[in-house]
């Protein structure tokens, strides 16, 4: 029952992995806003 601990480092994981994907450009990074 300790799973909802994770959930703000689910999130912020999310975020860190698009931004890393689109590192050259980061217009590319629009899923960002869809987290929240």
């Amino acid at each position: 029952m300790r799973w909802w601990r994770w959930c703000p480092f689910v999130y912020i994981w999310k975020i860190l992995r698009d931004v890393l994907n689109a590192a050259p450009d980061y217009a590319q990074a629009v899923k960002i806003p869809h987290y929240g």
